[in-house]
């Protein structure tokens, strides 16, 4: 489950420490390795060290770190090994590791004798409470229990004494390990995230959007106060357990928004009219995470976003067709309780849509939006996200002109807040 060099160093410390343990204690002498899973690795090794202290004989890591430099040994070749075996102190090496997310979060406990052979294995909580981290603790010395009783057993059995190194041979008993025995992965510096999230919520948003027209000199207008959208957010990552660690990273995304009934006021008539605000966005792409606190994504989406205006009225419907590349940053603040998101996206504009005929026909746009916010998973999988956002439209027109006028340059800005509740699984 770990290297066989940090197998080694374990037995190093024992090589300096051994004598006089034995002529002092009769208790087990332990090692426990650092644990995998990053900072809920470090809180579930410091609850099993807590709960073994006073009952086992502990060796520490920068023990045997600083015995294996006094003694200048390579733990990375055989010899190196066999010559510590030599004088073998320590008795059972504890690894573990705290894998998963939200309910399927769990510690895992593994006991190996100094062959490398596994001894024990149980699981517990992830690290998240008191209790949780207690339950650790009690399987930590369940696992010691079950891993001493494995030895009184191997001790008992008919050869053992043929299976045990002879003391008086020339040379130390090789260490081996058992391919048999199923072993941990190195770990992937992977941020281990559901297979699936589902938020819905408020999406309140401003637009303001303006042409010039260049025969009369004059500027068209359009703008909205704040007024709210129901949006639906949902993102897969379908591959998260994955044997293959570059799969596990594939992102997909599907998100829409949409408001029927607001109202707005036709400033060139003086007239109130009905509106329709739509949105609606597909994205594919990536993520690498790095030592399970940032998470760097890669993503391209299509998408389609306006707003529709009842005819007549001054101003076009706002509908853009565009495809985004976009890079996302994700910070675990606290765990996956507290999460800081943000992300810049380009706007690469597709279909300028009624915009085009009113001012064009010919019309290309392009732009960038912004995004930052807080998310986060609370047990057993209820998912919040608190997002603001900005998104702006370079306009450009040209042809003969449309049904409003002959249009030159414009813009198209929108600020939004987002409240979202949902699920993970």
């Amino acid at each position: 489950m770990r290297t066989r060099a940090s197998l080694a160093l374990c037995l190093v410390a024992a090589t300096l420490l051994a004598p006089l343990a034995r002529a002092q204690s009769t208790a087990t002498r332990v090692i426990v390795l650092t644990f995998e899973g990053g900072r809920r690795g470090a809180a579930a090794r410091e609850a099993a060290l807590a709960e073994l202290a006073p009952y086992v004989e502990l060796v520490t890591e920068e023990q045997a770190i600083a015995a294996a430099q006094s003694m200048s040994i390579d733990v990375s070749t055989p010899e190196g090994l066999g010559e510590v075996v030599r004088a073998l102190g320590v008795t059972l090496v504890v690894t573990g590791a705290v894998t998963g997310q939200g309910r399927r979060a769990q510690t895992e406990l593994v006991v190996v004798d100094a062959t490398g052979a596994e001894l024990a294995r149980v699981e517990a909580p992830a690290p998240g409470n008191a209790a949780a981290r207690a339950e650790i603790g009690r399987a930590a010395v369940g696992a010691i229990d079950a891993a001493n009783a494995a030895l009184a057993e191997r001790a008992r059995g008919p050869t053992a004494d043929a299976q045990s190194p002879d003391p008086d041979a020339s040379g130390p008993a090789p260490i081996t390990y058992d391919d048999d025995v199923p072993r941990r992965a190195e770990p992937s510096g992977r941020w281990r995230h559901p297979l699936a999230l589902a938020l819905v919520g408020l999406r309140l948003r401003t637009v303001a959007a303006s042409v010039d027209e260049v025969a009369t000199n004059t500027r068209f207008f359009f703008a909205a106060d704040m007024y709210p959208e129901i949006e639906l957010v949902t993102w897969f990552r379908p591959l998260t357990d994955a044997d293959d660690p570059a799969a596990r990273g594939l992102v997909l995304g599907v998100r829409g928004a949409v408001s029927a009934g607001i109202r707005y006021v036709d400033e060139a008539a003086g007239d109130e009219r009905a509106m329709t605000s739509y949105r609606l966005r597909v994205d594919a792409g990536y993520g690498y995470t790095i030592d399970d606190l940032v998470e760097l994504q890669g993503v391209v989406g299509f998408g389609l976003d306006g707003v529709d205006l009842e005819m007549p009225t001054g101003f076009a419907s706002l509908l853009y067709a565009y495809l985004r590349p976009a890079l996302n940053v994700r910070v675990a603040l606290y765990r996956a309780l507290f999460v800081l998101d943000g992300g810049i996206g380009g706007r690469i504009g597709l279909d300028g849509g009624p915009l085009a005929g009113a001012f064009g026909p010919g019309m290309s746009f392009g732009g960038v939006d912004l995004s930052i916010g807080f998310s986060g998973v609370v047990e057993p999988g209820l998912a919040w996200a608190a997002r603001f956002g900005y998104a702006f439209h370079a306009l450009s027109f040209d042809g003969s002109g449309g049904t409003l006028g002959m249009g030159a340059q414009g813009s198209d800005e929108t600020f939004e807040l987002r409240l979202l509740l949902g699920w993970a699984f």
